[in-house]
């Protein structure tokens, strides 16, 4: 069992940390599954998992965390794609995916499209649409 890694395993459907699953419907059931199969082998390779299924104790993190598992990938509010390893990064903790700008470039087609046009590659031209808030 490994010692030198503190993991904090974010998932929408991760245990509570006294080892309950959150419920979840038919249609997220397989989502429920899939994460609690990746805590029982996370926790059968680390000594310590802190599971966690809401990414607010980002804000609160548990001492000696030393890596973030973020099963997080789609939560309700813009660039949610990138929240977990922006605050990864200003932590100084390693985690699991690409950095906040990989991720934001393979997110974004536009952005995608400029580069591969800055590169040389032929593209069809693009255009930008988003909602506005007042």
């Amino acid at each position: 069992m490994n010692k030198d890694l503190n993991i904090l395993l974010l998932a929408r459907y991760a245990p509570n940390v006294n080892g309950t699953r959150p419920q979840c419907d038919d249609v997220n059931k397989i989502y429920g599954d899939y994460h609690n199969k990746v805590y029982e082998i996370l926790s059968n390779h680390f000594e310590r998992i802190v599971p966690s299924n809401t990414p607010g104790i980002l804000f609160d993190l548990p001492q000696g965390i030393s890596y973030i598992f973020s099963l997080f990938n789609r939560m309700p509010f813009n660039n949610s794609k990138v929240f977990v390893s922006a605050v990864a990064e200003y932590y100084g903790i390693n985690y699991l995916g690409a950095t906040p700008n990989i991720s934001s470039l393979a997110e974004d087609k536009y952005l995608t499209k400029m580069l591969a046009n800055y590169v040389g590659i032929a593209i069809l031209k693009g255009a930008v649409y988003f909602k506005m808030k007042y």
